[in-house]
């Protein structure tokens, strides 16, 4: 039987905020759960925020799934902050793939974008433990960081918290540069935020809220009067010629009952009316679903650069091309078509909207006088001009007119990087990497990470260890010595260099090598499905056991070159203040000593008691090896891997000297660990008869590899 959804919607809409008539509509919700989502997504389309914040109380209270995919159209639907905590954390799948859509969607308000990202990130450092915050949500949070100048001290203070869940200095600097300082005490100020966020997730989802309706408050503005005040028996204002009371007092008491802060104008009329009666202050005041219902041909003109600067905000640009569409309408704010097709060609989702908007262009707007570079190249492109001749005259300027201070010239790498020549701008940007510091080389790193992420690429770039190369050896360009200070930070850079370097072959070795097993098993399916297939091809479950496996070694791999990239960008930072306060590093022995400390406790606590459950003697063992252990083993330092053969070969022979040290995995006690050399441990399982090798790897990998395992 097919479910009514509109006249769910209706009496979703209709009914009171109290827990008796959310009850009464959580009993008629359809069993069929598509059904229900339907009329989620009915709910979004139309906007509907009474009717949407209703249905998700109602479902989550009743026990139904409520999928997290609705929160990139609903995000800005609910009614209240509250509702949007209690709903959203209790909203079925992974958080924080419902969250970077909505934030990509960008209609929240930024009060709901940061305590989103705030919920996102600590579902996902509880559930994923040991791995760092997703790049997506973490670049929607640099962005905020990045605006946060305009953005008040409660947002500030989140974005605080989500730095420290995060552990990204760059974010930090974001935040300190746009005049937004951490407070005293980061750490308690994020236990308190944090601590008042899941107070709130975990209430009941109906906590708080009346059990029956009350009556109708107005709050936030000074109520006037929706009918004159008249004497019961003054004779009535409509001109019936009867008694006020016998006439129209009723029904002004009625009107009274929903009086607005407009005077002669009930709240249903204010509503009904809205554009009628905007003010500024009313249009800053309302959320993009509020806004975007508005008739733009009916509101003041004055009122329409403000009314647009909200709809851009809130990338709600689908109705702002209509407006351009409307030629009478668009001819009234020109400088805003600008600021349109930028926000369309900035962000990929809306590149089909610019298509439009140039089309809609208005007459009084002369694109090559103000449009930015990469949206000039991208409107080329669109019409299938060459932008060559376009690049070269921007490059040409950059060159001459620049002076050294580099920003033209910037201004074309990112261009080329954002637009839609990407193998372009990564090549441009190795041209001007070399010549950057500091806050400028992260960002156009992180620009080239992106680029290349969009080609599906490594993300990292060769030129970033030529940066690294010429950071160490400052005497290769500037002929300059440096100082005993810096010629240790140095020498730690350098060694980070080499251990990336080593790591990018790894992954390039795994990525070729999981091609080839997916090229295998794709040509064995194919020869399945022919019917007069010569030969026999290999064991699908085999061929995808394999291919889960490598893809696992992938996944190590990439983390490990993101920790990487994170500690080599500190000792970066850490080289360039020393340079430039002439300050001392504190000596790498030091340094060392108290990374390893720390290594050595976060170690600790993932093994059992030494001792635990080891027997005294030992057997004789065979030793076997994973099929992987080889390339492993040349993709390390010769030492170690002489130091681990030499030790697997001394615990296959059951010496006692060989079991001391080994140490039991306390979330899986099968599994023993011994160290090799100074910094690498082997992990390793023994029976009876056998000793089975299972890895060799970094102790800073030790918690990553574990949980895989």
């Amino acid at each position: 039987m097919t479910i009514d959804v509109s006249s769910i919607l209706d009496r979703a809409e209709a009914i009171a905020l109290c827990q008796r008539d959310l009850r009464s509509l959580g009993e008629i919700l359809p069993e069929d759960a598509r059904e229900l989502e339907r009329a989620f997504v009915q709910a979004c389309t139309q906007r509907r925020a009474a009717a949407f914040t209703h249905l998700a109380l109602a479902a989550i209270d009743q026990g139904r799934d409520v999928p997290v995919k609705h929160l990139e159209e609903g995000g800005a639907l609910f009614l209240e902050i509250e509702h949007f905590i209690r709903c959203v954390s209790r909203m079925t799948g992974e958080l924080s793939e419902g969250v970077i859509a909505a934030l990509e969607r960008g209609s929240m308000s930024v009060e709901r974008d940061v305590i989103a990202i705030c919920m996102a990130a600590d579902r996902w450092l509880s559930e994923h433990e040991g791995e760092p915050v997703p790049p997506k949500l973490l670049a929607h949070a640099r962005k905020l960081a990045r605006r946060s100048v305009n953005y008040d001290l409660g947002v500030a203070l989140h974005l605080w918290v989500i730095q420290g869940m995060a552990a990204d200095e760059t974010m930090g600097r974001l935040l300190e540069e746009n005049g937004r300082p951490g407070p005293k005490d980061v750490r308690r100020t994020a236990e308190w935020i944090m601590g008042l966020l899941h107070k709130s997730m975990s209430t009941p989802v109906l906590s708080g809220i009346s059990e029956t309706p009350g009556p109708r408050t107005a709050s936030g503005y000074t109520v006037r009067r929706a009918a004159p005040r008249i004497g019961r028996n003054d004779l009535c204002p409509c001109g019936s010629g009867k008694k006020y009371k016998r006439c129209c007092q009723a029904s002004d008491q009625a009107r009274l009952q929903d009086s607005s802060e407009i005077a002669g104008v009930t709240r249903k009329e204010l509503e009904e009316r809205k554009e009628e009666f905007l003010t500024q202050g009313r249009l800053l005041d309302m959320r993009s679903y509020e806004i975007v219902k508005l008739d733009p041909r009916k509101i003041e003109a004055g009122l329409l650069p403000v009314y647009l600067n909200r709809l851009i905000m809130f990338e709600e640009l689908e109705k702002v091309v209509e407006i351009f569409e409307a030629a009478e309408l668009g001819e009234r704010v020109p400088d805003h078509w600008f600021d349109a097709v930028e926000h369309c060609c900035e962000h990929p989702q809306f590149r089909h909207l610019a298509d439009r908007l140039f089309q809609a262009r208005p007459a009084n707007c002369d694109p090559t006088e103000s449009l930015s570079l990469s949206c000039r190249i991208y409107q080329m492109r669109a019409e299938g001009e060459s932008p060559l001749d376009l690049l070269e005259e921007a490059a040409l300027g950059a060159v001459r007119e620049d002076n050294g201070r580099f920003h033209k010239v910037l201004d074309v790498v990112y261009a080329a990087l954002s637009g839609d020549l990407p193998g372009m701008g990564i090549l441009l940007a190795r041209g001007a990497l070399p010549f950057l510091a500091g806050f400028e080389r992260d960002m156009m790193e992180e620009a080239v990470q992106e680029a290349r992420a969009r080609l599906g690429m490594q993300i990292n770039d060769p030129v970033e260890d030529v940066c690294d190369l010429l950071l160490a050896h400052p005497e290769v360009h500037t002929g300059l010595q440096a100082t005993k200070a810096e010629r240790e930070s140095q020498k730690l850079i350098q060694s980070h260099v080499e251990e990336t370097r080593k790591l990018k072959k790894r992954l390039g070795d795994l990525s070729r090598a999981l091609e080839e097993k997916e090229r295998t098993l794709r040509r064995a399916q194919e020869a399945e499905r022919k019917p007069t297939s010569a030969g026999i091809p290999a064991a699908p479950g085999e061929a995808d056991e394999t291919i889960r496996e490598l893809r696992s070694r992938l996944n190590e791999v990439q983390e490990a070159l993101h920790s990487r990239h994170r500690e080599r960008n500190a000792l970066r930072r850490e080289l360039e203040q020393v340079k430039a306060q002439g300050q001392p590093a504190p000596p790498v022995e030091a340094r060392a000593r108290a990374r390893d400390a720390q290594a050595d406790e976060e170690e600790e606590a993932l093994l059992l008691a030494a001792g635990e459950g080891m027997e005294a003697t030992q057997p004789l063992r065979v030793p076997v090896f994973p099929s992987r252990f080889r390339k492993t083993l040349e993709h390390l330092p010769a030492h170690v891997s002489a130091a681990a053969l030499e030790t697997i070969g001394r615990l296959a022979a059951g010496n006692p000297a060989a079991f001391h040290g080994v140490r039991k995995i306390r979330l899986k006690p099968n599994l023993l660990r011994q160290r090799v050399a100074a910094s690498y441990r082997l992990l390793f399982e023994v029976n009876s008869e056998a000793l089975q090798v299972v890895d060799l790897i970094h102790r800073r990998d030790l918690e990553a590899r574990l949980k895989n395992l």
